[in-house]
Formats: C-alpha cells, sequence, structure tokens
C-alpha cells in the first residue's frame, strides 16, 4: 500500500539528508553545539547515570515481525589462536556479532521512570550519541540520561 500524498509532502518538507554535506556522519546532532549541551548540562543536579540502552543478547526484544531485524547472533571465528606459533606464547579469541538494530525507538525507559519517581526529579540531561560506525549516517545510539 502506498504512503498518502500528505506523509509524503511531509517527509520532503522535513527532510534532513544531506542537510550538513555528502560527508555528514552524524546529521541532526549537528543541531548539539557545544554551547546547547552547556546549557543542558543545567539540569544535572547529581551526575547520576542511567542507561536507557536494553541489553543485547539473543533472546532479546525482536521477534521476527520485522524481517532482518535478529537479536544478536555470536559467531566465535577464533578461538585460543596462539598468534606467535609457539604455545606458550600469546593467543587470541574473537567474535563476530550480527544484530539487527534500530535507531532509537527501542529506549529501555522503566529505570528512569522509576528514578525521576523515587526522587521527585523529572529534568535530567539526554545523551544519545550515535555508535561511531564509518558510514553509518543514521547509526543506532547509546542513550544515557544523567540527572
Amino acid at each position: 500500500m502506498p504512503y498518502p500524498q500528505a506523509v509524503l509532502d511531509i517527509a520532503a518538507r522535513i527532510n534532513n539528508w544531506g542537510r550538513w554535506g555528502e560527508d555528514d556522519q552524524i546529521g541532526t546532532l549537528n543541531f548539539l553545539t557545544d554551547e546547547v549541551v552547556k546549557e543542558a548540562a543545567q539540569c544535572i543536579r547529581t551526575g547520576k547515570r542511567i542507561s536507557l540502552a536494553y541489553p543485547l543478547h539473543k533472546d532479546g526484544l525482536q521477534t521476527g515481525v520485522i524481517p532482518g531485524r535478529v537479536n544478536p547472533l555470536k559467531t566465535m571465528v577464533s578461538l585460543n589462536h596462539g598468534m606467535m606459533g609457539d604455545p606458550d606464547m600469546f593467543h587470541t579469541s574473537d567474535a563476530v556479532v550480527t544484530v539487527g538494530l534500530t535507531q532509537g525507538q527501542n529506549w529501555d525507559l522503566e529505570e528512569l521512570a522509576a528514578d525521576c519517581a523515587a526522587d521527585g526529579q523529572y529534568d535530567f540531561f539526554l545523551e544519545a550519541s550515535p555508535q561511531p560506525f564509518v558510514g553509518g549516517l543514521g547509526s543506532p545510539v547509546n542513550p544515557v540520561a544523567i540527572k
């Protein structure tokens, strides 16, 4: 089913793709200048940090409803590999992780809500920088609330 024209018109009007140039890696985070962050930091009262990220594990949020979004799959590609040829020397193990990531709609707000209710303070500094994936415009964020 195609999108209604009104939705397409709004999407075209608010689209930020390419707004900060072809090589931009952070998108709308360009709005968060040093001055904006300094002003927002005035909300911090205790310095307590609360992660809003859901843990990544094989029994995670993805249920298979959206094709291609999978819970993390860890594949060991090297296990106790001797690097120098001498069995008594340095060894290493490596894994590859495959994960279907969303951008920010799956934040875990329960701990933050409970903490806000407990102390009656609902002001906090939200830091949600994208993961530094080269070429990853729109990379998933790692959100943290700081009270």
